[in-house]
C-alpha cells in the first residue's frame, strides 16, 4: 500500500537495519555466511522506555530489546528472559500470547510467549517509524510519525497482514480500548476516538486538540484524564460539544506520562521526577492528595496489586510497595546504571567503562564479580588497566586511579582534575598521559596517590585517544594523528603527522602499522616504516570509531551497524568477511582467546569468533584467490549501477542481487562468460533504499560484496 514510503525511507535507517539483522545468509555455491551473533552480553545501560503486565509477567522494552520480569516470593524483581531486537526498542504490548515490539529502525517484531520465554513469530515493515502499539483481538495497532495508524491482521503471526490505515494529527503515544472505541493519546494531536467496530474500515469519531503534546490517558465514565508534557493534567467531559471539552486541570506536574484511575483516585506519572495520587472526585478541581519523588525521565508505570513498577530511561527498573493512602515503599531494582564506552581485558578480567557507572568488572564470560562497581561521579570515557591499577578517564573530572588488585573490592587511589575532560590516558612507567580536549597532558605518578603536571601541550587539533610507544606519543584529534616525542616528557616534539578529512576518534597500534578510525571517514591503515604512508583505507558502512587488529584479522566497530570482520593477510588488499550483530552502539572493541568483547554503549557483548576457517562454511573464497572476484561498482549506488568483475577461467556465471535476510531480490545474468574482466549493468529501479549484497558465482565459488542504495 506504500511502496513510495518505504522507498522514502532514509539510509540510514536501513544502514542499521543491516546492522541488527539477527542472521544474514549469502547463498554460496557450497555454503552460507553467517552474521555473527552475540555470545554473551552484560548489559550496563539500562534506559527502559515501556512496560505492559500481562500473565503475572512485567514484559519491557530496553533500549537493547525485550525483558522479561517477575516478582519473586520475597517481593524481589526477578530477569526471567531477555531478547535482542533488530533496533532500540521502544514500545511493547502483549494480549493473547504474544508480544508485539516496535523500535526506532523502523520494524515491528511479533513473538510468541511461551511460558515465559519468547520465542519469533513474525515482524512487520511498515515503511515508516513505528511508535506505540495495541494488541486487540486478531488485530495489531501499530502508530507511526508518518503514517498516524495502521491495522494488522495478526491471526496468523508468522504472516502479518495490513488490512487498513487511518490518519489524524498527532501520533499514538498511549492506548485504551472501551467497547468498540479506542481511546488514542495522540501526541501533538491531543485525543482521538476511533471506531473500530470494523478494523478493515476505522473512523475517526471524534479528536479533540490540546496545544500540549499528549504522552498517555485514563478513562471514568464520560471523562477523559489526558497527561501531557508541561500542561499536567486535563481533564475532558466528552459530553460538551465545545472543542476541546476541557473542564479541569492541575498544572503541578512538570511533565505527566501516565495516569490510572485507582480506589484511592488518580495516580499520575510525572517524568520529571515523581508520581501523586490526584483527588478527581471533582473533575473540574482536580487536587493532588500526595506526591513522592522519582528518578528523572520515569517513563511507564504498572500497578498491580500491591505493587508498583516503575520504568525509567536512567535508573533501570525499579518495583515499590504501593500505599495508594500514603505513597510507596522502595523494594528491588534492575538498575544497570549507565552507557558503556569502553572495554579493557587483564587477568582473566573484563573491564568494562560505564558511563556515570564508573568502573565495572566481570570474569571473561561476562559474569559479574561480586562488588564489582566503582563509580567516578562524572562520564567514565575509557578504562586503562596496567601494573595492577585502573585509570578511570572521566567527563569533567580529569583521571581517576584505583587500586584492581582486588577486582570484588576496588579501591581509589587518587585524582587530578584537568582542564577539561580528559577521554584517553596512556602510561610509561612513572608517566601517564592524558588526551585532554585541549591538548595532551603530562603526569609524574612516582607517588602514585599524589600526581602532580609536569608538561601540558595545547594541541593545534585538542586529543580524543592517544597510545604511548617506545618514546613516541600517538594522539589522535579532530585533525588526524600527530607523532610526538616524549622521551623528555618535560619538553614534546611534533614527530610527524597525517591529516584527515574527519576528526579521528581511535587508534590502534600493531605490528609496524597504525589503524586510525575516523567516524565517516573510515579506517585508514598506516604504514610506521615509512613515514605514515597509507597502505590501505576501509570504507565503513556507517561510522568506524574503533578497531582490533589479530592473526590477520581485522575487526571494525561500526557504531550503529555493529562489527565487520576483515581479512587483512594482505595488509594492503583487505576484504571484507562478514558482520556481527551488535547489542547497541559499538564504539570500543578488545580481543582475547579466540573472543570478541565490544563496549557497545548499553553493555559488553562477547562474540565467540576465532580464527577457524570451517568456522565460515566453504563460502566464497573471500581472500579473492578464486576464479570469480569482484572488482568495483558505484557504493552507494544512487540510480544505476555497473558491477565489474573479474573470471580467471571462462564458465557459467550466475550474477544476482540479495536483500539482508538472504532473500533474491533480482537476477542479472546467468550464463558463459569468457575469462578476464566483465562488467554487467544494474538499474536498482525496483529496489528500495537498503543495503543489499552483490553475489557472483560459478566454477565452485562465489563471491559477494554489500552495497547501499540511496534514492
Amino acid at each position: 500500500m506504500r511502496k513510495s514510503m518505504a522507498i522514502m525511507r532514509t539510509i540510514l535507517l536501513a544502514v542499521n537495519r543491516l546492522a541488527l539483522a539477527s542472521v544474514l545468509i549469502i547463498p554460496a555455491m557450497s555454503g552460507y555466511l553467517f552474521a555473527g551473533r552475540p555470545t554473551q552480553t552484560a548489559m550496563t545501560a539500562a534506559s527502559y522506555d515501556d512496560v505492559v503486565y500481562y500473565d503475572d509477567l512485567y514484559i519491557a522494552a530496553n533500549r537493547w530489546g525485550v525483558e522479561i520480569l517477575e516478582i519473586s516470593d520475597d517481593s524481589k524483581l526477578v530477569s526471567l528472559w531477555k531478547t535482542h531486537t533488530r533496533g532500540r526498542a521502544e514500545f511493547v504490548d502483549a494480549a493473547n500470547g504474544l508480544v508485539a515490539v516496535s523500535n526506532i529502525d523502523g520494524v515491528v517484531e511479533l513473538y510468541y510467549l511461551n511460558g515465559k520465554i519468547l520465542r519469533p513469530a513474525g515482524d512487520i515493515d511498515p515503511g515508516y517509524r513505528p511508535v506505540a502499539l495495541k494488541i486487540i483481538g486478531d488485530y495489531l495497532y501499530v502508530g507511526g510519525l508518518e503514517v498516524s495508524l495502521t491495522i494488522y491482521d495478526i491471526s496468523n503471526p508468522r504472516f502479518p497482514e495490513e488490512i487498513s490505515e487511518v490518519n489524524f494529527e498527532g501520533y499514538p503515544h498511549d492506548y485504551l480500548i472501551r467497547n468498540d472505541t479506542l481511546f488514542i493519546a495522540a501526541y501533538h494531536g491531543g485525543v482521538v476516538l476511533l471506531d473500530i467496530a470494523n478494523p478493515e474500515r476505522p473512523s475517526i469519531l471524534e479528536q479533540y486538540n490540546l496545544a500540549s503534546y499528549v504522552y498517555g490517558i485514563a478513562l471514568d465514565g464520560t471523562y477523559i484524564y489526558a497527561c501531557a508534557h508541561s500542561s499536567g493534567l486535563i481533564i475532558l467531559d466528552m459530553t460538551l460539544q465545545s472543542m476541546p471539552p476541557v473542564i479541569g486541570y492541575n498544572g503541578q506536574f512538570g511533565s505527566a506520562r501516565k495516569a490510572v484511575l485507582t480506589y484511592e483516585g488518580l495516580l499520575v506519572l510525572d517524568g520529571f521526577g515523581g508520581i501523586s495520587m490526584v483527588d478527581v472526585s471533582s473533575p473540574s478541581q482536580p487536587q493532588v492528595q500526595w506526591g513522592q519523588p522519582l528518578d528523572f525521565n520515569s517513563n511507564d508505570f504498572i500497578l498491580a496489586g500491591d505493587f508498583l513498577a516503575v520504568a525509567n530511561w536512567n535508573n533501570g527498573f525499579k518495583l515499590y510497595g504501593a500505599d495508594l493512602k500514603s505513597g510507596l515503599d522502595f523494594l528491588d531494582e534492575k538498575v544497570n546504571y549507565s552507557v558503556c564506552r569502553s572495554v579493557s581485558l587483564s587477568d582473566g578480567r573484563v573491564y568494562a567503562g560505564s558511563g556515570t557507572g564508573g568502573l565495572m568488572v566481570f570474569d571473561q564470560d561476562l559474569d559479574p564479580i561480586d562488588l564489582q562497581r566503582f563509580a567516578v561521579g562524572e562520564n567514565c570515557l575509557e578504562v586503562k588497566v596496567a601494573g595492577g591499577y585502573g585509570f578511570l578517564s572521566n567527563d569533567e573530572h580529569g583521571i581517576t586511579i584505583i587500586d584492581i588488585s582486588n577486582p570484588s573490592n576496588l579501591k581509589w587511589i587518587s585524582s587530578y582534575v584537568s582542564g577539561g575532560w580528559v577521554k584517553s590516558s596512556a602510561l610509561s612507567g612513572n608517566i601517564l598521559f592524558l588526551a585532554n580536549w585541549q591538548g595532551i597532558v603530562a603526569l609524574d605518578i612516582t607517588d602514585i596517590r599524589n600526581p602532580f603536571e609536569i608538561n601540558f601541550l595545547d594541541t593545534e587539533f585538542g586529543s580524543s585517544k592517544i597510545e604511548y610507544r617506545n618514546d613516541t606519543l600517538f594522539v589522535a584529534g579532530s585533525g588526524g594523528l600527530d607523532l610526538y616525542d616524549v622521551s623528555n616528557p618535560n619538553s614534546f616534539s611534533l614527530i610527524d603527522n597525517f591529516r584527515t578529512d574527519y576528526p579521528a576518534v581511535q587508534l590502534e597500534i600493531k605490528d609496524g602499522i597504525v589503524l586510525l578510525s575516523s567516524g565517516l571517514g573510515g579506517v585508514d591503515i598506516l604504514s610506521l616504516t615509512d613515514g605514515l604512508q597509507v597502505i590501505a583505507h576501509i570504507n565503513a558502512i556507517e561510522n568506524a570509531v574503533a578497531t582490533e587488529f589479530h592473526n590477520g584479522r581485522l575487526y571494525v566497530a561500526e557504531n550503529y551497524s555493529g562489527i565487520s570482520e576483515w581479512d587483512v593477510t594482505q595488509i594492503d588488499n583487505p576484504v571484507y568477511i562478514r558482520s556481527f550483530v551488535s547489542t547497541g552502539r559499538a564504539v570500543d572493541l578488545e580481543f582475547h582467546e579466540g573472543r570478541l568483547y565490544a563496549a557497545d554503549y548499553y553493555g559488553v557483548t562477547m562474540f565467540e569468533v576465532g580464527i577457524n576457517e570451517g568456522q565460515y562454511g566453504d563460502f566464497a573464497d573471500l581472500s579473492g584467490n578464486g576464479d570469480i572476484e569482484i572488482l568495483s561498482y558505484p557504493n552507494p549506488v544512487n540510480g544505476g549501477a555497473n558491477i565489474r568483475f573479474l573470471l580467471r577461467a571462462p564458465g557459467k556465471v550466475e550474477i544476482s542481487v540479495f536483500d539482508i535476510l538472504g532473500r533474491k531480490v533480482e537476477s542479472l545474468y546467468n550464463g558463459f562468460l569468457q575469462a578476464g574482466e566483465n562488467t554487467i549493468a544494474w538499474d536498482g529501479g525496483e529496489v528500495a533504499s537498503g543495503c543489499y549484497f552483490v553475489n557472483v558465482r560459478g566454477n565452485g565459488f562465489s563471491s559477494s560484496r554489500p552495497m547501499t542504495v540511496i534514492k
